[in-house]
């Protein structure tokens, strides 16, 4: 994971927090952007569709692990999740959904976007790229717990793997190989990782 760097995090926390959408309107975020959008080329609306329809998805089939359940229930954890993400980005449509549906029944979870929030982002230090998504866990003073992101070890190492020569390297074929990855894990990666961070 990148390393990220925090200044004064709780005030930027609750700022933010009170700015943040709830799933259910960002997947409406998803959808108007999809619909209305015209300045945005058709690749890019591509992506926006399947990202939506990817979420629905999710949180229509996932059925969370019970043994992961068990674990976090057994951490008693007192707190809320926000996720920086964005609605075209596959690594953000498939976490967000997957902790939507595993926290959000007991925790509150909301997201914001990375390029919308240009203040946000200049209190941090991610890759070159400012990949997303990035999951803060807080507490309910809006202290930082633990951060996770962009995406579970298995799929990062699928990354590094295309971009080990980069003569070969296809982004189409990685993000291919990523979506099926992401169809086979389940969710479990994700939720897995977060919860070794609680």
């Amino acid at each position: 994971m990148d390393q990220i760097i925090i200044k004064s995090p709780t005030k930027i926390f609750e700022k933010c927090w009170n700015s943040a959408f709830s799933f259910d309107q960002h997947l409406v975020n998803i959808s108007n952007v999809w619909q209305s959008d015209e300045t945005l080329e058709k690749k890019i609306l591509e992506k926006y569709l399947h990202c939506l329809n990817t979420s629905i998805d999710n949180v229509e089939n996932y059925i969370p692990d019970s043994d992961q359940k068990a674990v976090f229930k057994s951490k008693n954890f007192k707190g809320k999740i926000m996720i920086v993400a964005e609605g075209w980005c596959i690594d953000s449509c498939q976490s967000v959904s997957i902790i939507h549906k595993f926290f959000g029944e007991e925790h509150p979870v909301k997201i914001i976007y990375r390029d919308q929030n240009k203040e946000w982002l200049a209190q941090f230090v991610t890759d070159e790229s400012q990949s997303v998504p990035i999951v803060f866990i807080i507490d309910n003073e809006f202290n930082l717990i633990a951060h996770w992101g962009p995406r579970p070890q298995n799929g990062q190492k699928l990354l590094k793997k295309f971009k080990s020569s980069s003569e070969n390297f296809c982004q189409d074929t990685f993000l291919l190989d990523l979506n099926i990855y992401y169809d086979r894990n389940n969710g479990f990666d994700i939720i897995d990782e977060i919860l070794q961070l609680i």
